[in-house]
């Protein structure tokens, strides 16, 4: 019996210039792996096989054979080229057809493809659940791109791997492995969670709560799957899009069964680290995509920024040796803009503070912003080809060498001449609004913590204004409500990062 591990198919993308591990189960003594031309014994041991493939360059094609003593297995269709993986919760799991995207740029691409790691909470388990499109935990091959399969796809995921196809000429691959609501924690290993007291935290929470195969734990388990599975069967998410528009799908959408009824098996730490990315890996990559952290924006953590700071290094480093790629890069998508029913909540300000700052370590993880693509009543905005096209443009630039303007402007200096205050931004040389609308989106912060909005003036890449009479201003901010309207940019569209600065 030869059995690759699962992700391995007809039409998968291989990644080129790295070795290639591909590994899985085989009751044989002994295993050969072949492709394009390369021969390679395979390690088998305790009924699991690994071998190691040569690097090789984009456009290799063949096919991908096993052979063990007079058992052959053929893959076809196998393409190398580049491979992402798209992680994180729901803002990545949203698929295309419920977003607002250019429909000239959705359509069959053949070297254009896609995975999907269904959502389990343990190996074998069978779960269904919802968030945009009903979803049951069945493994699937490699997909080449239909337009159906894109609308259906990880929208981010589709629209940075169609730009890069565009730019490259090459194989794109996307692994889409997310699950709506989940934490960082979630997709972390527990030695890496138990290393600091910061990521301890999520362990030690845990600890506090019923065992998973608790017998109540399991009973709300069957029964939220059962009525997951019932719902499903009269559900047609895109026939409701089709109906009532994108807006009023991503605002009304579901079966009308809430994540409090469930179990949240996949809310506890480390488990879909163990049950989904433990599936695909050691397979070999050339980066992440990740759009996450709504959920970590908790209330209880008045911390929340050195917190999940700290839970992203923890998750980093563990899919780094995971995926045997120590520079492996993350690309990730800055919270939008959110009025969280009305409540000012810090920690929310907080995980977005912390996503540019890993930035600014230089640690391999970079971030576009999208807090100009947030809607006030909408945690899911549907401006995703924007997000993706941002994500495209910061790993063609970084990765593959090709200049793109990707990085938002950021603050550089800021002067204050009595009440006068003149704000400077590298990556900008003209800043303007949407629509030449009037600028928005500034706050000055009174020594109370209160704040007000200011009228600003733009010239070149300064942003000025002049602090009312009558008031007092410690400090200025953009973007650091929950939710604003925000309309600086720069010459390429890039919106200003969100900042706070102090006045002296």
């Amino acid at each position: 019996m030869i059995k690759p591990a699962f992700i391995f198919t007809d039409h998968a993308v291989l990644q080129r210039e790295r070795p290639v591990p591909v590994w899985g189960e085989c009751d044989g003594a002994s295993l050969i792996v072949s492709f394009a031309g390369n021969s390679v014994p395979a390690t088998v041991k305790d009924g699991r096989f690994e071998a190691t493939l040569p690097a090789m360059q984009a456009g290799t094609r063949g096919e991908l054979r096993f052979v063990s003593g007079t058992e052959t297995l053929t893959l076809t269709d196998i393409a190398v080229g580049e491979v992402w993986l798209a992680g994180g919760q729901s803002n990545m799991e949203h698929p295309t057809f419920c977003t607002e995207y250019d429909e000239s740029l959705v359509g069959n691409d053949p070297d254009l493809r896609f995975f999907t790691v269904p959502r389990r909470t343990c190996y074998a388990g069978e779960t269904w659940g919802f968030h945009f499109i009903e979803l049951e935990a069945k493994d699937t091959p490699w997909q080449p791109c239909t337009t159906d399969a894109a609308l259906r796809f990880t929208a981010i995921g589709y629209f940075f791997a169609a730009r890069l196809r565009r730019e490259l000429h090459i194989p794109v691959g996307v692994i889409s492995c997310n699950w709506g609501a989940t934490m960082v924690e979630n997709w972390t290993a527990e030695r890496y969670l138990a290393a600091s007291p910061l990521t301890r935290r999520a362990l030690e929470h845990d600890a506090t709560l019923p065992a998973m195969d608790d017998p109540a734990v399991l009973a709300t388990h069957t029964a939220y799957q059962a009525a997951m599975r019932e719902a499903s069967q009269t559900y047609d998410a895109m026939a409701l899009v089709r109906e009532n528009g994108v807006h009023h799908f991503l605002r009304h959408c579901g079966y009308g069964l809430t994540q409090g009824e469930a179990d949240n098996y996949s809310r506890r730490p480390c488990v879909l680290r163990n049950s989904m990315l433990a599936r695909v890996t050691p397979y070999a990559l050339r980066g992440v995509i990740w759009h996450q952290g709504e959920s970590n924006g908790r209330a209880d953590y008045p911390d929340c920024k050195d917190w999940y700071k700290a839970l992203f290094h923890a998750m980093m480093a563990d899919w780094r040796e995971a995926f045997r790629t120590p520079a492996l890069p993350f690309y990730t998508v800055q919270l939008a803009a959110y009025n969280l029913d009305g409540a000012e909540r810090e920690t929310w300000v907080g995980v977005k503070s912390a996503q540019e700052e890993l930035m600014k370590e230089g640690c391999g993880c970079y971030m576009v912003v999208s807090y100009d693509l947030g809607e006030p009543d909408n945690i899911h905005p549907a401006k995703k080809q924007q997000m993706g096209e941002r994500l495209a443009d910061a790993a063609l630039c970084e990765e593959y060498g090709i200049e793109k303007p990707w990085r938002s402007p950021t603050l550089s200096a800021c002067v204050r001449q009595g009440d006068r205050v003149t704000l400077t931004f590298r990556d900008a040389t003209r800043l303007s609004t949407r629509g030449g609308e009037i600028p928005a989106g500034v706050f000055l912060y009174r020594e109370d913590g209160s704040s007000y909005e200011v009228s600003c003036t733009l010239s070149g890449n300064t942003v000025s204004f002049t602090i009312p009479a009558g008031e007092s201003a410690v400090a200025v901010g953009y973007g650091q409500r929950n939710y604003s309207v925000a309309n600086i940019q720069n010459e390429v569209n890039l919106p200003l990062t969100p900042f706070r600065a102090g006045l002296k």
